[in-house]
């Protein structure tokens, strides 16, 4: 590959990294009290500087090149549009000074070619919702779901965070098997949590709920593809992250019928 691509590559990443998305250099994972160990990927001076050592003609050269090979992964892609859209930003400025306004852009633009799949995406009428609010009705509901919740920990033997890291740590795509059963187990929580008979008072609580774990169970899936695609990969370990914060949210909102611990 053309060491200019390579850099232009690494840039890209970057400017993830500028935009919030986490980003860990393979070569440098390792794990440090079950915590991931992060190495940025242009250490010194900032990506924009990089970017700036590359002539907007070269880039075009670049994506040239390189168009008749087919982008697969979602880092090829990122690469290509960053390759691309740096070009015709440079082409349309007489100066080759790249203007924060311009930075933002281009990052916005790469992120949001990011797609992490979707999870099932639920409504109200996939929910068994009863018109019963007595706090009988509310009582039997929280036992249900702290049943169902229970049962789905004790089975759920295996971390996937733990399966996530141990795989980056060693680079092992073996390890991340693991994951595609964690995913099942996550689809068959949604199923049992759907089954319930759910107060319309807490309707729109459950909702959220079953939501929340087929968002995980979507985010586990594509997690797989760290070693093979490690943006989308990475993108949907942040995923993983934000819905389990959401999960904790929903959990405080629940302290108020009752704990489901």
């Amino acid at each position: 590959m053309d060491q200019q691509f390579k850099k232009i590559f690494s840039v890209a990443l970057a400017v993830i990294v500028g935009v919030g998305i986490i980003f860990f250099a393979l070569r440098g994972i390792g794990l440090r009290d079950n915590k991931v160990s992060f190495e940025p990927t242009i250490i010194d001076g900032s990506w924009k500087d990089s970017l700036l050592t590359i002539p907007s003609s070269k880039a075009l050269d670049v994506l040239q090149n390189n168009q008749i090979i087919e982008a697969t992964t979602t880092a090829d892609i990122i690469a290509r549009e960053l390759v691309a859209n740096y070009a015709l930003v440079q082409q349309s400025r007489a100066t080759t000074t790249l203007s924060d306004t311009d930075a933002q852009s281009i990052a916005q633009m790469l992120v949001d070619k990011i797609d992490i799949p979707k999870g099932t995406i639920y409504s109200a009428n996939d929910t068994r919702t009863s018109n019963d609010n007595s706090s009988a009705a509310i009582t039997n509901y929280i036992n249900n779901v702290s049943e169902i919740m229970q049962n789905f920990s004790l089975s759920h033997k295996t971390n996937e965070v733990v399966i996530f890291k141990e795989s980056l740590a060693l680079k092992d795509e073996t390890k991340l098997q693991g994951l595609a059963s964690i995913a099942i187990e996550y689809k068959n929580l949604q199923k049992n949590l759907l089954a319930v008979s759910t107060p319309s008072t807490m309707a729109s609580l459950h909702l959220r709920l079953v939501q929340s774990y087929s968002n995980i169970e979507s985010a586990v899936t594509s997690m797989q593809k760290i070693l093979t695609d490690p943006i989308l990969g990475l993108a949907a370990y942040t995923q993983y992250k934000k819905e389990n914060d959401v999960l904790s949210a929903l959990d405080t909102e629940y302290q108020s019928y009752g704990s489901l611990r």
